[in-house]
């Protein structure tokens, strides 16, 4: 090969590259760059497209990321984008840590424009990037992919401090104060309450009692004490013989 037709080759394929690179070169950016957290913390990440002047019409965003490290429990599409639920275009694999959205937007976009957000959740101490896969496409009108360029962000996790406890600081015990003996309260002496002097009671004297004492008395005179009726009677028949005898002398006439 001649020198003039070395020349000619290597025109025609600095043309050839010319035409099949992108008019336009957009990118896929993840927001922020660079993450420290701590192990079991959750954070954000935004993919952020940029088509660079040229005007976008669909977006596929595969994000890949350390499994090991991290998780995926979420993600978040503004409220402007139409999302694809097809089977290869819409999936959170947590287990080989890879992340797929795919969505359009209505009549096209031409600066930058938030695509959605990732919350990620931190499974372990390490570091490890995320980076935007192969798989990822911005489309123009024609269904032509200008993707160019995707930067990657780094994240470190650290471990958990354990928080020390503090040694509780013993409460000093207060010393009591001593109470006062209180004042003995003199006891009253207690005053005797007299004894009213029992009045004594007479007893009444039944009707007819001093009659019958009375009876008693003579009838115990004329019996000579002995209380006999007999004996008493015995005694009034004498007496009565007697007076009798005596009456008789008196009005006898004198011979």
């Amino acid at each position: 090969m001649t020198m003039t037709n070395k020349i000619f080759a290597n025109i025609l394929v600095a043309i050839g590259l010319l035409f099949a690179a992108p008019a336009f070169a957009s990118t896929i950016n993840l927001a922020p760059v660079s993450v420290d957290t701590q192990n079991g913390q959750s954070f954000n990440m935004q993919v952020i497209v940029n088509p660079q002047g040229s005007t976008a019409y669909t977006v596929k965003a595969e994000i890949k990321y350390p499994a090991n490290l991290l998780q995926v429990t979420g993600f978040t599409f503004p409220d402007a984008w139409m999302r694809l639920n097809q089977a290869g275009y819409d999936y959170i694999d947590n287990t080989n840590g890879v992340l797929v959205k795919t969505a359009g937007y209505t009549g096209g976009f031409n600066s930058q424009l938030l695509f959605g957000t990732i919350t990620f959740k931190a499974k372990a101490p390490g570091s490890g990037t995320i980076l935007v896969g192969s798989n990822s496409m911005v489309l123009d009108g024609n269904s032509a992919n200008s993707l160019a360029t995707s930067p990657s962000a780094n994240v470190s996790i650290r471990a958990i401090t354990p928080t020390p406890t503090p040694s509780p600081t013993p409460t000093p015990t207060p010393n009591p104060t001593p109470t006062p003996n209180p004042t003995p309260t003199p006891t009253p002496t207690p005053t005797p309450t007299p004894t009213p002097t029992p009045t004594p009671t007479t007893n009444p004297v039944p009707a007819g009692t001093g009659q019958a004492s009375l009876m008693s008395a003579l009838g115990n005179a004329i019996s000579l004490g002995t209380n006999n009726f007999w004996i008493g009677f015995l005694v009034v028949l004498i007496v009565i013989a007697i007076i009798y005898y005596l009456i008789t002398l008196l009005y006898k006439p004198k011979m």
